[in-house]
């Protein structure tokens, strides 16, 4: 009996050498509730006698299809199940049907989705969990090397390293598939203002693309994705523009302003900057030294939902100093540097949970007071009142922000939005509430019921509804040394600033016994 398809055939194989040390493509298959016409195939093969007869068929054409369509060490992204497989029972299609990373080896892989009928004849499979019961799928390829193999495990964030897209033929609910691949005629190249490519800072810390190995995503935020990378041997971190703006000139001239900023900040608490590397525009990367623990923010829900949060006495404290000499250096700066998107989200821990700073997307070198902060840059929650109220503004905002990352620190939480608040209604109506309470002074983050007194007292006067009221950086790792090594000045003391402000904090006696 001639096997025929339930499936609609929509591509044949597509191969991807060309993106050859060209970094991330994008493949996305749309789903609809339309039912596409299905094409026809037949299949070979004599009628066999019985059920039992027409299983062992099915599992023979399947395994001569794998074999047929899969070279020996090529690695295939797979989405969908071929006609060739239509016959076979639910438990032995590969990965179900979504999407999947399928390899031929006698090499012993990975295997986490291939049923033994493919195992049988050396097949390793990787599914991608992610995409299950999904109407869009979208995957980050590129062009794999020798030394890669099938990983154990994949997110959809993961960049997948493949030598091919296996012919299609994909249940009838879905309506298309497409492989969309960036255009690699680099007409960004010419129109990117030239006074960015060749500024000094870009010229001097360019190192070569094809030196760098990009790793799974680590980050994904509605600018740019981060990976972890290698560099030299050594482990790096690789900022690149999401490749659905990468085309973009204007983001592109974006990312090499922050690239410039990045290049020539020098401090034991700014993330260190190691080069910027491109082969297309559309490539552009920043190469950063790789944090082991990742964001403060994770590290705080993390420990806290494990049951073994950080304590002021062990971390806090000095986490807290850490960033405050962060910023001090910032504003030391001749101009300025405002970094204006301060938040825990931004703040990376290394191995030893010693903190540094990042993410300088948003930053501005301070000549003047500015005037307006670009609506919708920042996040709303740790915006100084004086941001949100659209007046003049300086460093003095970070320091708002500051006190709104103590709340972090000290609750373990998001602020406003949090498990002291578990009942409260979230959405853009709320949020904007929230902001006007916050703008007139009305509302400030939450701390603990057993916060130190003395954090208190800082995170009182960091938040501060008029600028000239807090502290700066400078006094701000001043007194919280001072709450660290509390023998090193008087039990209370009160400190003036350049501006006239006066404020004063307790030592922390309960932090240190």
């Amino acid at each position: 009996m001639p096997l025929r398809a339930t499936w609609a055939r929509l591509a044949a194989v597509v191969t991807l050498a060309a993106l050859a040390q060209r970094g991330p493509a994008t493949a996305r298959a749309w789903s609809s509730a339309s039912t596409s016409s299905s094409a026809s195939s037949s299949g070979s093969g004599s009628s066999a006698d019985g059920a039992v007869g027409e299983e062992i068929q099915a599992v023979v054409l399947a395994q001569d299809w794998f074999r047929v369509n899969s070279a020996d060490n090529l690695t295939y992204l797979a989405v969908g199940v071929n006609s060739a497989l239509s016959n076979i029972t639910e438990d032995e299609l590969i990965c179900g049907g979504v999407p999947s990373l399928q390899r031929r080896t006698s090499v012993m892989m990975p295997n986490n989705g291939c049923p033994a009928i493919f195992t049988a004849i050396d097949g390793s499979c990787t599914c991608l969990p992610d995409y299950s019961g999904l109407d869009t799928w979208e995957f980050f390829v590129t062009t794999s090397t020798s030394d890669d193999a099938i990983p154990v495990s994949l997110n959809a964030t993961d960049v997948l390293p493949i030598d091919a897209i296996r012919t299609l033929l994909v249940p009838s609910t879905v309506n298309s598939l497409y492989s969309t691949r960036p255009s690699y005629t680099d007409d960004t190249q010419r129109e990117v203002n030239p006074v960015f490519l060749e500024d000094p800072v870009i010229v001097t810390n360019r190192i070569e693309y094809k030196q760098l190995r990009l790793g799974r995503c680590i980050s994904k935020g509605g600018f740019g994705l981060v990976f972890v990378g290698e560099y030299k041997g050594h482990r790096v971190a690789i900022k690149k523009i999401r490749p659905d703006r990468s085309g973009d000139v204007a983001e592109i001239e974006v990312f090499l302003k922050e690239i410039i900023l990045m290049a020539v900040l020098y401090h034991s608490r700014i993330v260190e900057f190691i080069g910027v590397a491109w082969d297309s525009l559309r490539h552009l990367s920043a190469v950063t030294e790789f944090m082991d623990n990742g964001d403060l923010r994770n590290v705080l829900h993390g420990l806290k939902e494990q049951g073994a949060p950080l304590t002021w006495d062990t971390h806090k404290a000095t986490i807290a100093l850490h960033i405050a000499e962060a910023l001090s250096y910032l504003h030391s700066l001749k101009p300025k540097v405002i970094h204006r998107d301060l938040k825990s989200k931004n703040v990376l821990l290394n191995m030893y949970l010693e903190a540094k700073l990042s993410d300088f997307g948003i930053s501005r070198m301070r000549y003047v007071v500015e005037t307006h902060m670009t609506a919708g840059v920042g996040t709303s929650f740790w915006i100084a009142p004086e941001v949100l109220l659209g007046r003049d503004y300086d460093e003095a905002a970070d320091i708002y922000s500051f006190g709104v990352v103590l709340s972090e620190i000290d609750t373990d939480d998001y602020p406003y939005w949090n498990d002291a608040n578990p009942d409260a209604a979230r959405g853009r109506i709320q949020e904007a509430e929230i902001l006007s309470q916050v703008a007139a002074d009305q509302l400030r983050p939450d701390f603990s019921v057993d916060c130190p007194e003395e954090i208190l007292d800082l995170a009182a006067c960091c938040l501060q509804q008029n600028p000239k009221d807090r502290p700066s950086a400078a006094e701000i790792v001043a007194v919280l040394l001072d709450l660290m090594h509390p023998s090193r000045r008087p039990s209370s003391q009160s400190l003036s600033s350049g501006s006239g402000s006066s404020w004063s904090v307790r030592r922390a006696s309960i932090l240190l016994e």
